[in-house]
């Protein structure tokens, strides 16, 4: 099994790291500074931040635990760099270690949101005045009510938005308004962007809602085998979207 080293320290894996840093982050007193090897470590993660200059620049003389606010609007416990003239700038142990699962679910999330409009207008067309139409996967007539829309390949549906960020960079996102579940993008010029990026690569296919699950459930087990992050990472997804199915 691969090790993973951050500041010296070595850990079995990198959600070990992960973990271990978010306990620092969760049990240190607000305010107080980080010393010995807790704050080796996290000058560790610091150095692994894309904008590490930037945050180093004019100095740093402590590092401690406080309440950020995102640009989504909410305040949680981040890390903060304290500078010599008492000022402070924040920073995302989670983007440093390039980890931000939490912001990708809640990127696809938004971006699911931004084209629910052209994946319905794809259904009414393919089902147009009939009351089945066939599943792409099994042949078999599929009723409205039972059937999903699925990207298929070459382009998935998290493979465009994984391109679209890395074009685009990373977009704003918050929770939806109105207490409507899940997350949306901040800017309408994203909506708009996203929807043109995706409507001009998606292949969409009409599939019964048990063929599209047993798709992706057998997909995620296949990931799940690997010993690394990706595949913890579906071991995770797997508990969360197939609790009633053995891994």
């Amino acid at each position: 099994m691969p090790l993973y080293t951050l500041a010296r320290t070595t850990f079995p894996r990198k959600a070990d790291a992960e973990k271990r840093v978010r306990e620092i982050l969760h049990t240190t007193p607000l305010g107080q500074h980080l010393v010995g090897g807790e704050l080796r470590l996290l000058l560790g993660v610091l150095a692994k931040h894309p904008h590490s200059d930037e945050k180093l620049k004019g100095g740093v003389i402590a590092i401690t635990v406080g309440l950020n606010t995102s640009d989504t609007g909410i305040t949680a416990r981040g890390f903060q760099i304290v500078r010599p003239d008492g000022s402070y700038t924040t920073f995302s142990y989670i983007r440093a270690l390039g980890t931000d699962a939490a912001l990708s679910k809640g990127i696809d999330e938004a971006a699911r949101y931004a084209v629910s409009d052209s994946i319905l207008d794809f259904k009414h067309q393919a089902f147009g005045c009939t009351l089945a139409v066939p599943c792409a996967e099994t042949g078999a007539l599929v009723s409205w009510e039972a059937a999903d829309v699925h990207h298929a390949e070459p382009w998935p549906f998290k493979k465009i938005v994984a391109a679209f960020v890395e074009q685009n960079g990373e977009p704003s996102i918050r929770k939806r308004i109105n207490g409507h579940f899940g997350s949306e993008f901040v800017y309408e010029k994203d909506i708009a962007s996203f929807r043109k990026f995706h409507d001009v690569r998606a292949v969409l296919q009409i599939v019964s809602r048990d063929a599209h699950c047993r798709r992706r459930h057998a997909q995620l087990s296949a990931i799940a085998t690997e010993d690394n992050d990706n595949g913890e990472a579906a071991r995770a997804n797997l508990q969360t979207e197939f609790p009633e199915r053995p891994l």
